[in-house]
């Protein structure tokens, strides 16, 4: 590195260095730096191609320090000192011949990596941002990649040894302007939601557990809404499939009642419905009265 040129980011923690020529031992020249308040290093001998022997190095100090030209020299071996833009590819390139000594488990740290990016899919966005983990002009590919991750840890889960309580959806129902919406709102405070399609297409779901649909009109038949309502069932994506939770939620909110929108069905079917819903009517925005499961 020219002294008189020293690099833009002239202050890190992490550094490539070079001593060309250097017939240090690796040994002997960690004794040298570890006086520089080394947290990590590789230490590399290697063989140019001219038969004469270099020393790499990555080197990460216990703090930042600005660049200087004699910083990291090795007695009168003088090197080439480079902030590292890369931490993990610099002990890559400084292991890649085998001669080294290192206090790195490189195998450890790239699972811990991979561990960790996991982790941040499964995040909110938003706490990512805020933390700068997360640019907000990657947020785009961020929602798609944790969506996907998520919905592969769903297709993974399997189903609870104790099924939750069959009964344990609801449908809302009443005229308009009765305060259905809004009930709806409050339950949505908690928790992770995702509204049904009525056109077969499941296309962003990830895994949510609660499942709303507004305005219902009996869309669905009774057989595919059943099959929501069980759980563990494939649906529709855009270019391929999708599995809902285990244990979802589902909320219907209509103008209509059960009986009302599968008024054609027959009593046994419109049954296997009923058998999965707290059915409730809305007044003027008192509270559900469910007691309308067999009468309407």
């Amino acid at each position: 590195m020219d002294p008189k040129n020293p690099p833009k980011d002239n202050k890190a923690k992490g550094w490539f260095c070079t001593w060309p020529q250097c017939k240090i031992t690796k040994e002997d020249a960690l004794d040298m730096l570890m006086p520089l308040g080394l947290d990590e290093y590789v230490i590399a001998e290697e063989e140019h191609a001219d038969g004469s022997p270099h020393l790499h190095a990555f080197l990460k100090l216990n703090k930042k320090v600005r660049w200087s030209a004699r910083r990291f020299d090795l007695g009168d071996c003088h090197g080439d000192y480079r902030p590292a833009k890369s931490w993990r590819a610099v002990q890559e390139y400084c292991m890649k011949d085998g001669c080294y000594i290192s206090n790195i488990d490189l195998k450890a740290a790239r699972q811990k990596q991979s561990k960790m990016k996991k982790e941040d899919l499964l995040k909110d966005p938003e706490e990512l941002m805020d933390s700068g983990k997360l640019n907000p002009m990657q947020l785009c590919s961020f929602l798609k990649n944790s969506a996907a991750y998520k919905m592969l840890l769903q297709q993974k889960r399997k189903p609870p040894v104790e099924m939750p309580e069959k009964k344990r959806h609801f449908w809302i129902w009443g005229p308009s302007n009765t305060g259905k919406t809004t009930w709806l709102r409050e339950k949505m405070q908690e928790g992770e939601w995702f509204q049904m399609p009525t056109n077969n297409d499941w296309n962003g779901y990830s895994g949510e557990d609660n499942l709303y649909i507004d305005e219902y009109k009996g869309q669905l038949t009774i057989q595919e809404l059943n099959r929501i309502c069980d759980g563990g069932a494939k649906v529709n994506t855009k270019g391929g499939t999708a599995m809902l939770s285990w244990i979802p939620t589902v909320y219907v909110l209509s103008n209509f009642s059960p009986s009302q929108c599968y008024g054609r069905c027959n009593d046994a079917l419109l049954e296997t419905l009923l058998n999965r819903f707290q059915v409730g009517k809305m007044e003027e925005f008192a509270k559900p009265n469910f007691g309308y499961e067999k009468n309407n």
